[in-house]
């Protein structure tokens, strides 16, 4: 058995790393977003999709992302699920 300092030998599997444990207050506001993301994907089925915008639109999804921390696809699936609950409000 190694410890934590010794190199694994060759053929072994090396244990996974040890995270240092941070209350959640101190963690970035962005970090934050992301592990929400991370909690949210982790109990919904996602399907990956191709998105195409023009050069503003990146722009100004990215000022966003930084503004807010959310990352861009986070903004970008908030706001269809805005617009799919406008569509079903307006039926």
């Amino acid at each position: 058995m190694q410890t934590d300092t010794e190199v694994p030998r060759e053929g072994e599997i090396c244990p996974p790393p040890r995270l240092p444990s941070v209350p959640a207050q101190k963690l970035y506001r962005s970090t934050m977003a992301v592990l929400a993301q991370v909690c949210d994907t982790l109990r919904m089925k996602t399907r990956r999709v191709h998105f195409v915008t023009d050069s503003k639109q990146w722009e100004a999804l990215e000022k966003l992302s930084k503004k807010t921390g959310a990352p861009v696809s986070e903004i970008l699936r908030r706001a269809v699920e805005s617009y799919l609950k406008e569509q079903k409000e307006a039926k």
